[in-house]
């Protein structure tokens, strides 16, 4: 049993409709019927029938109502008493989620800062698919995050933030190192390794799928889950590399690779959001992290 679920289920008892209530709390509508699931699972008693004007509390779920209303109407005045319960006050818990770019190039710098400023505060990062993340947020697991695309939640803040390039690299030791610009024809004859697979389209997918549709269509051979396996590929001289300019400029700067400019890449950026629940305030953490991410964008 958490705080969360008392909420939905006084939220359901309310309106007795699970459409309406996944509305009122920007909340998955499967979100809220596994909540009160899991809530009359934990008190091994029936809450609500359902029939075809929605749903219908029980007398156990009447008798149970009298006494979440009791406690939420205690931890409201607990809130007013002490608005620092209320804020998130620091020390306590910052979650924050990050789809996958911005999750390997930005949020673990970052988050490094944030935990410098305030080492009380305990950290976590989720790196899921974009959808996934959005869900978190909405179901107020996740108190802020990053993702590669505007949400198009109306129950989320959507806030532009940066906007990152996309570069093509080689080994130091293949054939198109020595070049300074790489035509279209010889990106196509030669294999492309890029970030993306089981977690589904990336950015970087959206952008050579815009240049499909323009005409260039090239031969991606390669996909790894992760920016390092594609770095080792690339080491490995087996094509050339795609990936986020953040991901791999201290490797060229190194002498680890060697960067090629391909005219056509260089037209695309890929944007990403911050994003948060909207109608609900950040905690005392959750904006001191906004601050941060906003700070560390103008230092860029």
């Amino acid at each position: 049993m958490t705080f969360k679920q008392l909420v939905i289920f006084a939220a359901a008892a309310k309106s007795l409709n699970l459409t309406k209530t996944a509305q009122a709390l920007g909340i998955s509508q499967p979100s809220i019927s596994k909540h009160l699931r899991l809530l009359e699972t934990y008190y091994k008693i029936k809450l609500f029938t359902r029939d075809s004007a929605g749903i219908q509390l029980t007398e156990a779920g009447r008798i149970f109502l009298r006494h979440v209303t009791a406690i939420l109407t205690r931890l409201e005045k607990l809130n007013r008493r002490f608005p620092a319960v209320r804020s998130g006050g620091r020390p306590g818990s910052l979650t924050v989620g990050g789809s996958y770019g911005p999750s390997a190039i930005l949020l673990p710098s970052v988050l490094a800062v944030f935990k410098k400023r305030y080492p009380q505060t305990q950290v976590s990062l989720r790196t899921y698919s974009r959808t996934f993340i959005e869900r978190l947020v909405l179901d107020s697991e996740v108190d802020i995050a990053v993702i590669s695309k505007r949400s198009r939640s109306p129950y989320l803040v959507s806030e532009p933030y940066r906007l990152d390039k996309l570069l093509a690299f080689v080994s130091p030791a293949h054939a198109l190192a020595k070049k300074g610009v790489v035509s279209l024809a010889e990106i196509k004859r030669t294999p492309l390794i890029v970030a993306g697979g089981k977690r589904g389209p990336s950015a970087v997918d959206e952008v050579l799928k815009q240049l499909a549709t323009r005409g260039y269509r090239l031969n991606i051979s390669m996909r790894f889950e992760s920016p390092d396996a594609v770095k080792t590929a690339v080491k490995a001289k087996m094509g050339i590399g795609v990936l986020y300019e953040d991901n791999v400029r201290r490797d060229i700067r190194r002498g680890d690779f060697k960067a090629i400019r391909f005219p056509e890449l260089a037209k695309f950026a890929i944007e990403s959001y911050i994003i948060y629940r909207k109608g609900r305030p950040l905690s005392a953490n959750a904006q001191a992290f906004l601050r941060l991410l906003r700070e560390w964008q103008r230092e860029q």
